[in-house]
């Protein structure tokens, strides 16, 4: 093949660099995405340990008869682990599978549909025997989505914006 070959308005060799330079993009986009949300759930999770109140002791014959402030912190976390597999994991892919298929809707009214999406995962904190649990796990889904998540996050390649002729 030429160089100077035409395809879709430019040459052939700037289209195919360009559309290299997108997929590369595309995939740091969403490794970032992922991270972003990874640690806004981790945020989420330490600040709820840090207020959250502390856990009842489960040995019956303690003395005291609540855990320390640093035991129920690191048991907040650990349950903060089960939550990512529980909540993280599934919101993940619907973040990720709504970006790579959003192609026609609004940057707000994406965001809408996805917050709505995302807070689907996290509908059995309804059971849990702290409302912080739910409220800080809530906002933190909303604040991603609102004001973190990348929008598009696969943007269109500059060969495909290129003007037909």
């Amino acid at each position: 093949m030429d160089q100077w070959e035409v395809h879709e308005g430019m040459p052939l060799m700037e289209a195919l660099h360009l559309d290299r330079q997108c997929k590369g993009s595309s995939i740091v986009r969403v490794f970032r995405c992922v991270l972003s949300y990874v640690l806004m759930f981790a945020l989420a999770w330490v600040i709820i340990g840090l207020i959250a109140p502390r856990e009842v002791d489960p040995d019956p014959e303690a003395i005291r008869e609540y855990l320390s402030f640093w035991e129920s912190f690191l048991s907040y976390l650990r349950t903060g682990v089960v939550m990512f597999l529980l909540i993280g994991t599934p919101t993940i892919v619907i973040v990720v599978v709504a970006g790579i298929f959003h192609r026609k809707m609004e940057p707000p009214i994406f965001r809408a549909v996805v917050t709505v999406l995302t807070l689907l995962p996290a509908w059995f904190l309804l059971f849990s025997n702290t409302v912080q649990m739910l409220l800080l796990q809530v906002a933190a889904q909303v604040a991603f989505t609102t004001l973190v998540m990348p929008v598009p996050l696969i943007p269109r390649s500059e060969a495909q914006r290129a003007p037909k002729g």
